[in-house]
């Protein structure tokens, strides 16, 4: 029943929903102004990491290290 639902919808050919997830995901993280947080921002945000820094700050580099 899920699935006829689905299919009726248009989403079948779209695949799993952790596809469109991650669609998601990616797309909200291409507009600056409106895009997920990164893991080590919502364990660590204060001070907030200054624009055009998110993938420089020394609490990144941790938590992919941790990773």
């Amino acid at each position: 029943m899920l699935a006829a639902a689905r299919e009726q919808a248009g989403l079948s050919d779209l695949g799993d929903d952790r596809i469109l997830e991650g669609l998601a995901i990616n797309l909200l993280a291409a507009d600056p102004m409106r895009r997920c947080f990164l893991r080590w921002e919502a364990f660590a945000s204060v001070p907030p990491a200054k624009a055009g820094e998110l993938r420089c700050d020394p609490r990144y580099h941790a938590e992919q290290a941790r990773l």
